[in-house]
């Protein structure tokens, strides 16, 4: 294969270069494919493994989003064929519970290992995990619906969103798929996401997210929505506080006033102004 470094377009061999090949690319230049590698058992297992990492470069799955430090992003997916799992009340709550968990540095071990330490051996761990100068993400507001979630997060550390959802969506497929006696993934591959850039958005986002249980129909009358268990919206709206959100961020917006956030949730008329902000969700839900 003489002149096969030349032969290469110069997105591949940026590619290459990024990921230190360079050197195999080299190594393979040097060598005649038709003469030489049939002789030489070295090249072979050079090209092999040359093949083997592009390969791996342009078929592994990853994520286009990058998550920006103390960028807030809505966040979002949806159980493969949409199975209602979040009906039964155990699974939303180890769902919340691993968010809480993995939210932290400090989560050194899975959450089912942690579930089964004694309770004076978990107390220090508890401690860490609650402690806010190791979190690794800001839950700003929440929503589990039967089919899917909805999260408002503001990335603290890098890399902070993906850990998170990463260790909880798979903490939870493997505590379903034991209870179940199934195997293989529960979510969609990738959770989509969104940046929330302006307060007006972030409030309008968390006002949607709020209001899913209402508009499907989970909760008839919009006075009873306060009762949903698997929102934030009662954090929000009443004196309640929750150890896995932060309300602050959005009340901020409100003056600090829950009243005013209530209002805002309950006026229809801006209603159809948040559905016009996130028609990204519409596709989603197609």
């Amino acid at each position: 294969m003489e002149g096969f470094y030349l032969s290469v377009n110069a997105s591949l061999v940026q590619l290459i270069t990024t990921f230190e090949l360079r050197d195999i690319f080299i190594e393979l230049n040097d060598y005649n494919f038709g003469s030489d590698l049939g002789r030489d058992s070295n090249i072979f297992l050079t090209y092999c493994k040359f093949f083997a990492i592009i390969s791996y470069l342009y078929c592994m799955p990853g994520r286009r989003d990058i998550f920006h430090t103390q960028g807030i992003y809505h966040i979002f997916n949806r159980t493969i064929d949409k199975k209602p799992i979040f009906l039964d009340t155990k699974l939303a709550q180890v769902f919340l519970d691993t968010l809480y968990f993995y939210r932290s540095q400090k989560a050194y071990i899975s959450f089912s290992q942690f579930r089964h330490l004694s309770p004076d051996i978990a107390v220090d761990t508890e401690n860490n995990i609650a402690n806010k100068q190791y979190f690794k993400i800001n839950i700003l507001a929440y929503c589990l619906m039967p089919t899917h979630f909805h999260l408002l997060v503001e990335e603290l550390h890098e890399d902070g969103i993906v850990s998170v959802m990463s260790n909880s969506v798979n903490s939870l497929t493997r505590f379903y798929n034991i209870k179940k006696k199934r195997k293989g993934p529960l979510f969609l591959p990738r959770f989509q996401s969104r940046e929330v850039v302006t307060d007006e958005l972030l409030a309008h986002v968390s006002r949607y997210q709020h209001l899913n249980p209402f508009s499907s129909d989970l909760i008839k009358k919009m006075n009873d929505l306060i009762y949903y268990p698997w929102s934030s919206y009662r954090y929000y709206v009443t004196k309640d506080v929750s150890p896995l959100v932060k309300t602050n961020t959005i009340l901020d917006i409100f003056g600090n006033d829950s009243e005013k956030y209530r209002s805002f949730v309950h006026h229809r008329a801006n209603y159809q102004r948040s559905l016009e902000e996130l028609k990204y969700i519409e596709k989603w839900n197609t």
